[in-house]
């Protein structure tokens, strides 16, 4: 439900993968580093993967709110793009 940001594949356990093609996903998990938050990347297709389990049940609110203000601080970046490279 997040502006701009869509599930890659069809998750069928733990581990959910989102990319976009409006904003740079990469960026995203920059901002996302920020808050203390640990994202891993994709590179085929470009995108975040987070797993979750019931021990990540209580963070998933804070961290999909940090991932709502992330998406949107890079939609308004526009000229800044990550750095970073995804080895999965």
């Amino acid at each position: 439900d997040i502006d701009g940001l869509q599930v890659h594949g069809t998750p069928h356990l733990a581990i959910v993968a989102v990319g976009s093609d409006k904003v740079d996903v990469f960026r995203v998990a920059e901002l996302m580093s920020t808050k203390g938050w640990v994202p891993g990347l994709t590179q085929r297709p470009k995108g975040l993967h987070r797993m979750m389990s019931l021990l990540h049940a209580p963070s998933q609110d804070a961290y999909l709110a940090d991932l709502r203000t992330a998406v949107d601080a890079v939609r308004g970046e526009a000229s800044k793009s990550s750095s970073l490279k995804a080895t999965y």
